[in-house]
């Protein structure tokens, strides 16, 4: 099954030919490594010469894992003068791979492009060795307009993807099966990116910090709250160790951390945030049904706001202010958002979370994200500032 992946595809084009190294990072089994073919097949498509396309894919075994020898194949390769445009897939498991993307960064004649699963290729080493040079995308698993892009049409794909792993390459036809592939994918994240890369981390830690965070995902925690759960009865886990596990789990690509700020009411008023507090995300929202039962509908619509909201804006926090807590607060140049997600706007919580955008200062535009049906509305002449926006058409990108 084949998903368009066109905003990334666009991206790709628009820095195509420029002074930087791209490079695609992200959880294993987002699709990096098809982003990257579909961009080399739509060059070959608007007239580059596929002799001049050189791809490497260091998951091949037959691969050579030397540097040199990686590098002199690459420089006979190159045709002369002529334009190579290099793809090197999972890099990061070429040793000291940044010195060769140094060396070949001096050929003016290379246009080059990485992928590596989470952020192990963003190296202090490459960050050091071209400094400014490097362009990074960060790849998530597929947005609801990708995953429509390669289902059929019926009138449950907003349900289906909302209890659905977002991995692009899961199996789809059988759940159990697709269940177990995406086991397998954050198993792979786990041991590879969190611990190999951080040997002072246990797997039997490690494991319930992720069953921590299964289970309040969407949840506001403070640090001091996982501290105390993870640690012996009178002994709470070091916070530092705590920020050791979280730090290292966002850096694979699987956690999104929305952390706590003030937010201003419209007479300028703030409360103090709990010290760390912070709500947490899976990148793929259904990662959390692999620890604990599969939450319900209403909950998985606020999971995957989440990630769209982080996916259009590159980060998301979450606001505290008198009158109560702001879901997502999103910042894009000069303009700030507040985001409440209400997955029905009748009753007394919606009432609540209303009042909290009402009573809100001016410097924030004030969105509703719902589950019922009222795409791209005010909220009422009362309202006249508060724009509602159902969820599944916002994420289809037919509403604001």
């Amino acid at each position: 099954m084949h998903y368009r992946r066109y905003d990334y595809i666009k991206k790709l084009l628009h820095h195509r030919g420029s002074p930087y190294v791209k490079v695609l990072y992200g959880p294993r089994g987002c699709g990096k490594t098809t982003i990257l073919a579909d961009f080399a097949f739509r060059m070959v498509r608007r007239g580059f010469p596929e002799s001049r396309i050189l791809v490497i894919t260091f998951d091949d075994p037959a691969v050579p894992r030397d540097a040199q020898t990686v590098y002199e194949g690459i420089i006979s390769r190159m045709e002369g003068q002529e334009e190579t445009l290099l793809i090197l897939d999972e890099v990061e498991k070429l040793p000291h791979f940044e010195k060769v993307i140094d060396r070949l960064f001096l050929h003016r004649h290379v246009d080059i492009y990485l992928s590596g699963s989470g952020r192990s290729v963003l190296t202090p080493a490459l960050k050091k060795l071209l400094p400014g040079r490097i362009q990074p995308l960060f790849v998530f698993p597929l947005s609801y307009r990708e995953y429509l892009s390669g289902r059929k049409a019926n009138d449950e794909r907003f349900a289906e993807y909302l209890t659905d792993s977002t991995y692009p390459g899961i199996d789809r036809s059988r759940k159990a099966a697709g269940r177990e592939q995406l086991r397998g994918y954050v198993n792979t994240a786990l041991m590879e990116q969190v611990l190999l890369e951080n040997p002072s981390l246990r797997a039997s830690m490690l494991d319930r910090v992720v069953n921590y965070i299964a289970s309040h995902a969407g949840e506001p925690v403070s640090l001091h709250q996982m501290a105390v759960a993870l640690g012996r009865a009178g002994r709470p886990l070091l916070k530092k160790s705590v920020y050791a596990y979280l730090g290292a789990l966002e850096s694979s690509g699987l956690l999104i951390m929305a952390p706590f700020i003030q937010v201003a009411d419209d007479l300028g008023r703030t409360v103090p945030t709990a010290e760390k507090a912070c709500f947490f995300y899976f990148s793929d929202p259904y990662i959390g049904s692999l620890y604990v039962p599969e939450k319900s509908r209403d909950i998985q619509g606020r999971l995957a706001a989440a990630v769209e909201l982080c996916r259009r804006f590159a980060g998301i926090s979450a606001g505290k202010t008198p009158y109560g807590l702001v879901d997502f607060i999103t910042r894009s140049q000069d303009v700030e958002t507040a985001w409440q997600y209400i997955p029905h706007l009748k009753g007394e919580e919606a009432e609540k979370k209303i009042r909290v955008l009402q009573n809100l200062s001016r410097q924030y535009k004030k969105r509703i994200l719902t589950l019922d049906t009222v795409p791209g509305e005010v909220l009422g002449e009362a309202n006249p500032d508060i724009l509602v926006d159902n969820l599944s058409l916002w994420m289809e990108n037919k509403a604001g």
